[in-house]
């Protein structure tokens, strides 16, 4: 474990809403840190891969406690061997983890580990026990109404579709569904236990609404090249927000009614600098953004903090920025530790070992 200090420079105009309070390295891991989770003993748990699936726990002040790596499978002859897109802490003390294995036989991956990071169970999945899905997958992995709803996409070459699974807390399978018609990409629970649920369409962004008993009670098309979901930091909220990155490189925040209609005019955001990464909605009504700024033709990690119809503030979370040689990249996740505190993973690059893994990134939004 590598401790980093954070270098800032430059005149504020206004005094400052968003503070990196420390930032530390974890070596090793190779790839996004795709999903970040804070158990109820306030241990947090980072999941990600692309050459292979891995999964890491920290104590809350980010020293290791345990690091899990899927064995590598020698039949695979490219770089990619899988990775874990999402991280669910059980009832029971252990993780969940949820994703996609590449291999001969493919399919949706599920692996769960004790509080110690060592392997209980490791499941490959296809929708309704039919490997003809060839390219299943799990996209990301939630709780929901006190289970765990995993959604994924699958496809037998013809017929590609939306994958959904609901575990119990033990992580013990309710039930399943493979359907076109619901988008699988992105969901937050909304007040009635049911769920907000995106998809990146022809076009556009899929919105739909679910009950929760997972009927679509409403559905709209957003005109988008991408999307961030925004989830309240302070428990369900009957407005969704989502802010949209369209096809001419502008940024606009939509916010929706429970009916999927425009509640407010959307807002033109200037100067955001932060895409493809994720977003809360604090108790003021102010924005947590994260992902990564473009910086001399690089993206960078970093994130901002809005107000809407007031100011943005940006914030580098790339500490070697100068550094031509090592990069921290895009913020994929982040996890509230009060109503104005978090915790953000991103990915680091570097020619030299010990200085490449994941970067996570304590910051304050007042």
């Amino acid at each position: 474990m590598v401790t980093v200090t954070l270098s800032t420079t430059g005149c504020e105009k206004r005094p400052a809403t968003l503070i990196v309070e420390r930032q530390t390295l974890v070596p090793g891991p190779k790839g996004s840190p795709n999903a970040i989770a804070r158990t109820e003993a306030g241990e947090l748990i980072v999941a990600g891969g692309r050459f292979t699936a891995w999964a890491f726990g920290a104590s809350a002040d980010g020293k290791l406690l345990w690091k899990y790596e899927e064995a590598h499978d020698d039949t695979i002859k490219t770089q990619y061997h899988g990775e874990f897109k999402g991280v669910v802490p059980l009832s029971s003390g252990n993780t969940l983890l949820c994703g996609e294995t590449q291999s001969r036989s493919g399919g949706g991956l599920i692996v769960v580990l004790d509080q110690s990071g060592q392997l209980v169970e490791r499941r490959t999945l296809f929708p309704n026990d039919e490997p003809k899905y060839f390219t299943a997958s799990f996209e990301g992995c939630m709780p929901w109404n006190g289970s765990v709803l995993l959604l994924g996409r699958a496809s037998d070459g013809t017929h590609p579709g939306s994958w959904f699974m609901r575990l119990d807390m033990t992580g013990k399978k309710v039930w399943e569904l493979f359907t076109p018609e619901i988008p699988s990409h992105r969901a937050v629970q909304t007040p009635d236990g049911g769920l907000i649920v995106t998809d990146p369409a022809a076009g556009g962004t899929l919105v739909a609404r679910l009950n929760r008993n997972f009927e679509v009670i409403a559905r709209r098309t957003l005109t988008s090249s991408a999307d961030a979901l925004l989830r309240p930091v302070d428990g369900a909220s009957d407005t969704t927000r989502l802010v949209v990155y369209t096809y001419d490189g502008k940024v606009r925040l939509f916010t929706l009614n429970g009916q999927l209609q425009d509640e407010r005019k959307p807002q033109a955001i200037k100067g955001v600098g932060v895409n493809q990464g994720c977003g809360y909605v604090l108790s003021d009504g102010s924005l947590a953004l994260f992902g990564s700024t473009l910086q001399r033709g690089t993206g960078r990690a970093a994130a901002a903090h809005l107000r809407p119809g007031q100011f943005i503030e940006v914030r580098s979370l790339d500490e070697a920025e100068s550094d031509a040689f090592t990069a921290t990249l895009t913020v994929t996740d982040a996890v509230p530790i009060t109503k104005t505190r978090f915790v953000a993973a991103s990915e680091r690059n570097s020619r030299f070992a010990n200085d490449a893994g994941v970067v996570l990134s304590w910051l304050r939004f007042e």
